[in-house]
């Protein structure tokens, strides 16, 4: 294959001769040529009547992302229903759970069929996992925030959850200072950190703060499956062969 001349092939923009992508467009400015195009129809005449070209695969180390980025998002997208229909029926909030935990291996499962000879190790396994886990932590707190806005303004609730909220962080506090004594020597000095956790900044602080935690757990296992999974087919092909 050779690059083309001072041309874009797309835009026509001037390139230098040895440009193999335009600095305007983007696009790669590599072509068939003669020898290229006669060696691909030696190798189809070469096969036997009625055969079919070897299937497409994909090099070592590379990643075909658009399939990818379909099957994640299916998955994070069933994973972020579950977690909003969860907050009602406790079946869902398994369903969710589920997905979590089997994500990963789902995706590189889906991806090895979609993509047939795609290649698969524990690296690519990682950013396949990554990749979901990113997704997931996205749009499960995402479905979650929704769920609360609905619950707490439509459904006029936001008085039940701030009591619910409230008594729960005085309850864990008297717990953590009942059983921790030497770390609240002075527990009168805690009753300022609880009043800032009990109003509305505090609600926020630990909404974020959770969601936080919960979406970097997410996406930490994924990766770490997805590369467990990933060295797990290396494996498996090895010992087919």
């Amino acid at each position: 294959m050779e690059a083309t001349q001072n041309l874009c092939h797309r835009c026509s923009s001037p390139l230098p001769v040895q440009a193999l992508f335009c600095t305007e467009c983007g696009s790669p400015q590599l072509v068939l040529t003669e020898t290229d195009t006669q060696r691909i129809a030696d190798e189809r005449a070469a096969l036997p009547a009625g055969t079919a070209p070897p299937p497409r695969t994909v090099a070592d180390g590379r990643i075909r992302w658009r399939p990818v980025l379909r099957i994640v998002t299916a998955i994070a997208a069933a994973a972020a229903v579950a977690a909003t229909l969860g907050n009602m029926l406790p079946f869902f909030g398994v369903v969710r759970t589920t997905l979590i935990f089997l994500g990963p291996m789902f995706a590189i499962n889906l991806y090895q069929r979609r993509v047939p000879g795609a290649q698969m190790n524990g690296r690519i396994g990682a950013r396949i996992g990554a990749m979901l886990g990113i997704l997931i932590g996205f749009v499960v707190t995402a479905a979650n925030a929704v769920f609360v806005l609905i619950y707490r303004y439509s459904m006029h609730n936001g008085a039940q959850m701030d009591q619910t909220v409230n008594t729960t962080l005085q309850q864990n506090l008297t717990l953590a200072m009942t059983t921790y004594p030497s770390l609240y020597p002075n527990p009168g000095q805690m009753t300022p950190v609880l009043q800032f956790m009990q109003s509305p900044d505090g609600h926020a602080t630990l909404a974020l703060a959770a969601a936080a935690f919960i979406a970097g757990c997410t996406l930490a296992y994924c990766a770490f499956t997805g590369a467990a999974w990933g060295w797990w087919a290396v494996v498996r092909s090895r010992s087919r062969a």
